[in-house]
């Protein structure tokens, strides 16, 4: 079975949790991570995550961002095949 490289973007619910949230993302032990500056002081969090190509796997991947404490919101940017 494959592999696939998803990137993602996290932004924290307030300003002020913005560690917080860096911290739980660390904890998916993503490939990578970047820090944004959206504008405004407001600073979002690029990760990168290797997943299996397999039933299932994408939707646990986008639960496990939806439900990372103090975020405000998650989105796919890209999903490519490795």
């Amino acid at each position: 079975m494959g592999k696939v490289r998803v990137i993602a973007r996290v932004t924290p619910d307030e300003p002020d949790n913005f560690n917080a949230l860096k911290e739980a993302v660390e904890a998916l032990q993503p490939e990578n991570i970047e820090i944004e500056d959206i504008g405004f002081g407001v600073r979002a969090i690029k990760l990168v995550k290797v997943v299996p190509e397999e039933d299932g796997a994408m939707p646990k991947f986008e639960e496990q961002l939806e439900k990372l404490p103090h975020s405000g919101g998650s989105e796919i940017l890209a999903v490519d095949r490795m």
